[in-house]
């Protein structure tokens, strides 16, 4: 509103100046003033913009101490005080405040007027807007009891045991919160214990299956208290404070160890014991569609998580066209110059078993085709043995976003194996140029802290499956098998992806998976079990890995046919790169906007 009356004081005083007859002043020079009093003016909205977006960041991690330390090594750089040090909240009844809270914030985002922002604000504008809008259009309640905070590998129960290993200590007090939070334990499993006890009242507790896998793994994490991770991690983790004392240090070594043999061993068998009492509550054991309201919910996750917008029909067709368009690629590659199979099924590797070094061979190797690293530093470390079997095979810690520099890459030895060319690809989707070098990257930007930690999963990991499988190229291999192997990993993805879709909003069985994978030359039972497991157990996952990667190769292939010769693939990658996680909705509105589409073709890349 403050912008309409200041824009409306501003033309009445032009007026009266004017039929006042002011003439001390010449036509120029109230027109350099003019330009002043207005460019004054917009400057007055980006700075409260700035203020908005800074308020919405502050909210967003001040959730609980977990997040916080993770998000800020220095919460004293936006005045946050915790009113209690916690793990969080998991309620098990809706809770309409937060609506109200989004509405009141939208309200607030549409007072600003959108022309006066810069062009990086109205990025973050659009994917406010976009945010807002679609809440408004979600019943909350209805779909509140199909969230999961015990997915399959990658729940709460498997998350947190690394996080607090990770917990870092820039001072004595974040020791003093990390034991707090150690003892937090019991409340907030019991919490998230409720809330499935909830869950099964509504009719949507997990399958038997997924309970057992989450049982077993809470009750591997504990079958050797004494030695249990958190507790062999912690002296070491103790030498980043130099300055603590000998008796401190075994003050401090002491209550961690006291917490996690009578807080976090006893939260995990409570919750174990709980979920075992559950078993036989679940109503359904294959996808989200045989639930009540089970599709509607699903197509809204896979709109959310493919970054899209589309709708679950829209994402087959876009992912059967490109596996269709894969397959005969790879079958007119092989049919003219049959060396690149048997070179295919010879002993691919990429010439070292050290993830450093492989690491070393990616940095260099993306210099051509990529803007320079912001940091080329990280830690490498490995899965504690009692995770190895709940945990992914690889995962990326973000860093603070004050502290850009603290990169850590975990390597689960138990899930990757002996294979090294799948390790270097690994490295290529966790490091470089993936979510290490993705991440550092736009956190070198001036973008705004809330954009720094606003999820958009389709990005991220899209971004990451993209560069990896550009990787193939990086490993020796001749550029046709490259081409091959890049086709492959897409295919790949793709058919997880729609057997996802597949399973949750078409029900298909094993039986199906086993159908369709036939027609692939795959698809045993045991492989289609296992399969059918994974995805019940963390509905629409592969989804942000299979769309965003289809997303960013075919906008670049989008951006190299309009450029022409002016295309670079570089100057792509750095436009991307700035412009940092977005829908791709918001992403195909800015290229276009900015000359890199034509008008009019923001559209996903449905069918291309």
């Amino acid at each position: 509103m403050k912008r309409n009356i200041r824009s409306f004081t501003a033309l009445l005083l032009l007026l009266t100046l004017f039929l006042c007859g002011c003439g001390q002043k010449s036509p120029a020079q109230e027109a350099s003033e003019n330009t002043e009093t207005a460019a004054a003016d917009v400057q007055e909205v980006r700075d409260a913009f700035d203020r908005f977006t800074d308020d919405l960041f502050a909210e967003i991690i001040s959730t609980d101490a977990l997040t916080l330390h993770y998000e800020l090594a220095d919460p004293s750089l936006y005045d946050i005080v915790l009113e209690s040090i916690d793990l969080g909240l998991v309620p098990d009844v809706y809770d309409a405040s937060d609506m109200e809270t989004e509405k009141e914030e939208y309200a607030r985002l549409q007072e600003f007027s959108y022309d006066s922002l810069s062009r990086q604000q109205q990025v973050t504008y659009d994917l406010l807007e976009e945010y807002y809008k679609s809440s408004e259009t979600i019943d909350a309640e209805k779909f509140f009891y199909f969230s999961e905070p015990l997915t399959v590998p990658s729940g709460q129960h498997s998350l947190l045991p690394v996080l607090m290993a990770e917990y870092a200590f820039y001072d004595k007090e974040d020791v003093e919160t990390y034991i707090t939070l150690l003892e937090d334990f019991p409340s907030y499993f019991s919490q998230i214990l409720a809330f499935e006890q909830a869950k099964a009242k509504a009719g949507l507790f997990m399958s038997d299956d997924m309970a057992d896998s989450v049982i077993e793994a809470c009750r591997t994490f504990i079958e050797t208290p004494e030695s249990n991770a958190l507790i062999e991690v912690f002296p070491e983790k103790l030498q980043d404070l130099p300055d603590l004392t000998d008796a401190e240090k075994k003050d401090f070594t002491d209550r961690n160890q006291k917490a996690v043999l009578e807080a976090v061993i006893p939260a995990y068998q409570d919750l174990a014991d709980g979920l075992t009492a559950l078993k036989g509550s679940g109503t359904n054991e294959l996808g989200l569609c045989f639930y009540e309201n089970g599709k509607e919910y699903y197509s809204l996750l896979a709109a959310q998580e493919s970054g899209t917008g589309l709708t679950p029909e829209e994402l087959i067709d876009m992912i059967d066209t490109r596996i269709d368009e894969d397959m005969n690629y790879i079958s007119q590659v092989i049919q003219k110059d049959p060396k690149v199979y048997y070179e295919w099924m010879g002993d691919l590797s990429v010439g070292t078993d050290d993830p450093k070094e492989m690491i070393s061979m990616l940095q260099k190797a993306i210099k051509k085709d990529f803007p320079a690293a912001y940091t080329e530093d990280y830690l490498l470390k490995y899965v504690p043995e009692s995770l190895e079997e709940s945990m992914n095979p690889a995962f990326y810690l973000q860093p603070p976003v004050d502290l850009p520099d603290r990169n850590v890459i975990y390597l689960n030895k138990a899930q990757i194996g002996d294979n090294n060319l799948y390790l270097f690809n690994t490295l290529a989707h966790e490091g470089f140029p993936g979510h290490l070098y993705q991440i550092t990257y736009y956190s070198s930007t001036d973008a705004p802290d809330l954009r720094k930690v606003m999820s958009y999963t389709a990005y991220t990991e899209g971004w990451a499956s993209y560069v990896e499988h550009m990787a193939n190229k990086w490993t020796g291999v001749s550029e046709k098998l490259a081409q091959v192997l890049e086709r492959n990993d897409e295919i790949t993805l793709c058919l997880y992806a729609r057997i996802d879709l597949g399973v949750h909003y078409e029900g298909w069985d094993k039986d199906d998976i086993m159908t369709y994978l036939s027609d692939y030359g795959i698809g045993d039972a045991d492989t289609a079990q296992e399969i059918l497991d994974y995805i019940i157990g963390d509905p629409g996952s592969y989804l942000p890995y299979a769309i965003g990667a289809l997303e960013f190769s075919g906008l670049a292939r989008e951006a190299a046919d309009f450029a022409g010769d002016d295309f670079s693939l570089q100057d792509f990658h750095k436009y991307i790169l700035d412009i940092g996680p977005c829908s791709f909705t918001v992403l195909r509105q800015h290229m276009a906007k900015d000359g890199l589409l034509p008008v009019g073709e923001q559209k996903a890349a449905l069918a291309r």
